[in-house]
């Protein structure tokens, strides 16, 4: 038996011993509070909107306290749980007829003007959430501006894309964390589940991030996420030392095993709480843009056909603060504060909190 539990390539140690996300939070605000961007008023707008949901408050805070944000739903890896071979993001809306999940991309005008809508409350802007982020070409633009408005930002990527050039940039633009998540130490095992990419590029990426990190004013935070299936847990030991040796955070989570369920269990086993009568943080504390302007209860109604909207943003006309706490989100609010989880998008969901699901 090993009595650390975190150097061995059983599923029990490897999930007791991951990364905590609370002092990644921590790290994160304390960053924020250095870089000048946390304010009393934001301070104050996030208390309200955790208090509204503990309270089950039909208002919550002026604005959410994060906005997560589709710049372009493309993608250069084409997991097995996420999309087909031919790049197709799979409907998770049962009721589909055709399934279709529109692809496009994000009018950097649009978040300008959303930005400068929100900027005063909002704590966070993550940029993304379908798509490989640094396949959008303005992804640089809208973190400086975000920066320049004195918001946070957090990305998550592949790192097929994070050459040496694109690690500078993040830190010039201000980034302050990137999740680059993988699923396997060699190149056998992390194609099981992302059908382009080469781990061996992958991990040539973060050394130079690493190298280029140290060099740097600003040190954007990166945190390797290791995607735990049974195919690959032999594995985990190897990429948690090769973190180490980089200085990098490194966190495990477990895989979703969609297309891959004949030898894959796990994921299916740590998803059996039921979290039905709960209600969603998400409605209190988060708001989600899609790239064709359609304001989101969550991040999930991206790849729901017909989804449940607040309304779609038109310049000029929309007005994020009267909409956040308008009929349809107090509405929302009511019926899950109430009845729980019934709507079918969030009756299939077994997200609590607002960490990251992907």
């Amino acid at each position: 038996m090993d009595p650390e539990g975190k150097r061995t390539g059983t599923i029990k140690g490897a999930m007791t011993n991951r990364t905590k996300y609370f002092l990644l939070n921590l790290r994160i605000l304390l960053q924020l509070w250095r870089d000048g961007r946390l304010t009393v008023k934001k301070i104050v707008n996030a208390v309200f909107c955790y208090a509204a949901y503990l309270l089950r408050l039909e208002r919550s805070g002026v604005l959410p306290l994060m906005m997560i944000v589709e710049t372009w739903n493309e993608c250069n890896e084409r997991c097995m749980f996420c999309r087909t071979a031919d790049g197709v993001i799979y409907d998770n809306n049962p009721s589909a007829s055709p399934p279709c999940i529109e692809k496009g991309k994000l009018d950097t005008a649009l978040f300008d003007m959303v930005i400068d809508e929100v900027k005063d409350h909002i704590l966070m802007a993550v940029l993304y959430i379908n798509g490989e982020p640094f396949i959008y070409k303005d992804i640089f633009r809208c973190i400086q501006k975000c920066s320049d408005s004195h918001i946070g930002t957090v990305i998550a990527s592949n790192g097929i894309l994070l050459t040496q050039e694109v690690s500078r940039r993040v830190h010039e633009a201000g980034l302050n964390f990137l999740k680059v998540h993988v699923s396997g130490f060699t190149q056998e095992c992390h194609c099981v589940q992302h059908r382009v990419g080469n781990i061996e590029t992958i991990k040539q990426n973060l050394r130079d991030f690493a190298e280029i990190s140290r060099q740097s004013t600003h040190k954007t935070i990166l945190m390797v996420d290791y995607i735990l299936y049974k195919h690959n847990q032999h594995e985990l030991p190897l990429f948690r030392s090769f973190c180490e040796d980089l200085g990098l955070m490194f966190n495990v989570r477990p895989g979703f095993p969609r297309n891959m369920e004949q030898g894959e269990a796990l994921a299916a086993e740590q998803r059996a709480e039921d979290f039905s009568r709960v209600p969603c943080d998400w409605l209190w504390k988060v708001l989600t843009l899609n790239f064709n302007g359609d304001l989101l209860p969550c991040c999930a109604c991206t790849v729901w056909s017909s989804p449940p909207r607040y309304q779609r943003y038109e310049p000029g006309k929309t007005s994020i603060i009267r909409m956040w706490n308008g009929e349809k989100a107090r509405a929302m609010r009511r019926q899950h504060a109430r009845q729980g989880r019934v709507i079918p998008i969030c009756s299939r969901c077994s997200m609590r909190g607002i960490s990251f699901r992907f």
